[in-house]
This record gives C-alpha cells, sequence and structure tokens, in this order.
C-alpha cells in the first residue's frame, strides 16, 4: 500500500541530483511552472521545488512550497513512476495576491498530462 506522506525518500536532495535532472532533463511549462524530469533508477517519484526570490516575500514564496508538495502528496499516481522533478515557479506568480490549492492543482494538472 502506498502511502500518502511525503517522505523523505520522495525528496530530491543531493546536488548530484540537481545536476542529473538540470543537465539530462526535459521539461514542461506554462506561464506559473516549469516542470524539469528525467527517469531515475531508484524506483521512486521524487520531487524539489524552488521559488526565486523574485517571486515574492518569504511567506508567499513558502506558500507556495508546501501547495506543490501538498499537491504531489494527493496526486503521486498521477505522476509517472521512477521519475526526478523540479518544479520551477515562474515569473507569472508574482503578480497574484494570494494562491490557494486549486490555483495550483489547475496550473500543474495539465503539465502533469504533458509529461506521460
Amino acid at each position: 500500500m502506498e502511502t500518502r506522506r511525503l517522505t523523505r525518500k520522495e525528496r530530491l536532495r543531493l546536488r548530484k541530483d540537481f545536476r542529473t535532472v538540470f543537465k539530462n532533463g526535459r521539461s514542461v511549462y506554462n506561464g506559473y511552472f516549469r516542470i524539469v524530469y528525467v527517469k531515475n533508477d531508484i524506483g521512486l517519484r521524487r520531487i524539489a521545488v524552488l521559488v526565486k526570490k523574485k517571486i515574492g516575500k518569504a511567506v508567499y514564496r513558502n506558500r507556495i512550497r508546501r501547495l506543490v508538495k501538498e499537491f504531489f502528496r494527493n496526486n503521486k499516481n498521477k505522476f509517472p513512476e521512477s521519475i526526478d522533478m523540479v518544479f520551477l515557479a515562474r515569473e507569472k506568480l508574482r503578480g497574484k495576491k494570494e494562491i490557494y490549492y486549486k490555483d495550483v492543482e489547475k496550473m500543474i494538472l495539465n503539465l502533469v498530462e504533458r509529461m506521460k
């Protein structure tokens, strides 16, 4: 049975893993997010979320991170198996005053479909 938690093993943390994703990865994007992804040999879906300071103040950046991770945690089965992903927040998020889970869900769902 697959857990709904976001475990430590499911997070990209090592520099070499980030290098692999950015060097060998493919990407899909829209106005709000870019997802860079690459197959891995581990058998796990792993995720990292990067939000630049240009996007907004720390509270807003952290909210974006939390919402993306929550979307991933709730929808793990919609992502391809054995994949490393880096979510990059794009400049268009800067203009939004508030962001909610449903907003992030809409922004990311079509990107996930294009990854397959």
